[in-house]
């Protein structure tokens, strides 16, 4: 027996992500093979592995008030608003604000060019966000140096640098390798600015997706030879200050986080002195007994002149399959709106909403994503999958369209209960789109999740917008 030969099938290795968990964690068989090949023999036995402790930082931010100066349509500017940032009016004088730019979507408009470069040279926090090498350009308008682009991928981040902006975060919570499958930041950061500026964040020298979910007999080589790559700067969040302003521009796109963007977004900006309209243990959209408690709302369209089935079967949205709405879309003449569960058993009452269109035969859209943490589709990768069901409580009919694809076509309109089991959720973010159809009487629809797996469960969780 040559017991160096099985290593990494008697333990799991900790990579350094969370320093809560020990370096590594020895399985069964390891504390048995050094037994038998002790001299002389041990008994064998199991002993436990000490952890250690994450370090807490205590970082309390001054309150800073936000300016939000890209245009309002940008899809940060949606994220940002149904996470209940408190912005001010850009028309108010703010003493040493923070400033939030979209990097997708820079001002171009001369009076708010001007009022960023009155706030940049009396003192201010400039923060871009998703930089975007279509508006390059004019962010080097804005930007004290110059900021150049490197070609650079990554979705696993190292914390260098122990700023107050990323006070609170630790590599763990920069780890998004097996929440999504694509990268999760597309440009690296280099020029002048990182050269004189605190890389903070840099892309990790390790592509992870090359070990997860890869075959047993070559995976530890793919990672190896990630690591050996050459590649260009990866800086992911730099810091710059000049006179009174600090500038911060992160290179991580909060579009392909998705979900995920929300936890890092709160983090940072609240760091900076940001204020919520919600503390972000409020934020939960699944209540503690798996109820849906809020949801992007649109309705409602007639259906007047169509069966159940037929109003099943029509698009009242632009390709329905596939539509990821937002706050504030407009889709063929209805607002997307975020409305909360008001009615009784935690339901959505469309008839005391604020919607517009028809309340009587009419149709309406409830959307969110629920994030899973493992596959409940492969079998074979999990072959322990817990089970995970979906209950709808409802006035009429109801369709459940899942990742683009129907999972419900039609429920029954003679039961107010309908019960989906083993929904197939994939590993990371899923889209719900439910389709609820009224003919007459009251509308509430009320969704909740049960799992037989209570670990499971706690970790599931909902967002609005992905």
């Amino acid at each position: 027996m040559q017991p160096e030969r099985i290593g990494s099938y008697i333990t799991t290795l900790n990579p350094g992500y969370d320093a809560s968990l020990p370096m590594f964690e020895p399985w069964p068989l390891f504390y048995a093979i050094k037994a038998a090949n002790a001299t002389p023999v041990e008994p064998f036995s199991i002993s436990g592995v000490d952890t250690v402790a994450t370090n807490v930082e205590n970082f309390h931010p001054a309150k800073n008030d936000v300016l939000f100066l890209s245009p309002k349509t940008s899809s940060l500017y949606q994220r940002l608003n149904n996470l209940g940032l408190q912005m001010k009016d850009v028309n108010e004088t703010v003493p040493h604000p923070l400033i939030l730019l979209d990097g997708q979507m820079l001002p171009e408009g001369k009076d708010t060019l001007a009022m960023l470069k009155k706030y940049s040279s009396s003192g201010a926090q400039i923060f871009v966000i998703d930089v975007s090498e279509n508006e390059l350009t004019q962010l080097n308008k804005i930007l004290p140096a110059s900021l150049q682009l490197t070609q650079r991928t990554a979705s696993s981040f190292i914390k260098l640098k122990n700023e107050p902006v990323v006070s609170g975060l630790n590599n763990v919570d920069l780890y998004f390798n097996e929440l999504l499958k694509n990268s999760v930041m597309v440009n690296g950061l280099s020029g002048n600015f990182v050269n004189k500026g605190n890389t903070i964040l840099t892309a990790c020298n390790t592509n992870w997706s090359e070990w997860n979910n890869q075959p047993e007999y070559n995976k530890t080589g793919r990672v190896l030879k990630s690591e050996r790559e050459k590649k260009q700067a990866g800086s992911a969040l730099v810091s710059y200050t000049s006179g009174n302003t600090n500038y911060y521009v992160c290179s991580i796109d909060m579009n392909l986080l998705k979900g995920n963007a929300d936890k890092l977004l709160y983090k940072m900006l609240s760091n900076l002195g940001a204020t919520f309209s919600k503390l972000q243990e409020d934020m939960a959209m699944l209540s503690s007994d798996g109820y849906l408690k809020s949801a992007l709302v649109c309705g409602g369209f007639d259906a007047s002149n169509l069966t159940t089935e037929q109003a099943a079967n029509k698009e009242f949205l632009s390709d329905e399959l596939n539509i990821n709405p937002f706050a504030g879309l407009n889709s063929n003449g209805q607002t997307w709106r975020v409305e909360k569960a008001t009615g009784e058993n935690g339901s959505f009452n469309f008839r005391k909403m604020n919607l517009d269109g028809n309340f009587k035969n009419a149709v309406a859209y409830l959307s969110f994503w629920v994030y899973s943490p493992r596959s409940l589709v492969n079998l074979l990768v999990e072959p322990d999958m817990p089970a995970f069901d979906m209950y709808l409580n409802a006035n009429g009919a109801a369709k459940i369209i899942l990742n683009g694809k129907v999972l419900l076509p039609l429920t029954s309109q003679h039961s107010n209960d309908y019960e989906v089991k083993n929904i197939p959720l994939q590993k990371g973010w899923n889209h719900f789109l439910i389709k609820s159809i009224q003919h007459g009487g009251d509308w509430n629809l009320g969704v909740k999740f049960e799992s037989n797996n209570d670990e499971f469960m706690r970790k599931v969780k909902a967002v609005l917008i992905n």
